[in-house]
């Protein structure tokens, strides 16, 4: 599983882009991105392909940072990615925060 957190740059100075994102996400993947925390969106992907497709849709804008995490997901079905946990959440977190 591959979990991708994704960061908004320079917020503070810029309009909540978040909303408009996760609705472009919505027809690259079928599990919903929702918002974490703030200027934040989180989701969790089950093929690399998918991964590598949201990756360069959210970074081709230039207004991301994309932090993506490989390991252990646990998630009950249909669950929020807020509510998940394992390594390949603190690894999305770490790689975000580069």
């Amino acid at each position: 599983m591959y979990v991708l957190t994704i960061d908004q740059r320079g917020s503070t100075a810029d309009i909540d882009r978040v909303p408009d994102l996760i609705a472009a996400l919505r027809s690259l993947t079928p599990a919903p991105f929702e918002r974490s925390v703030g200027d934040e969106l989180q989701g969790v992907v089950e093929q690399a392909a998918d991964v590598v497709e949201i990756a360069l849709y959210a970074l081709r804008s230039g207004h991301w940072y994309v932090g993506i995490g490989i390991g252990t997901v646990q998630l009950t079905p249909g669950g929020s990615p807020r509510e998940g946990s394992g390594s390949g959440f603190v690894a999305a977190r770490k790689a975000v925060e580069l």
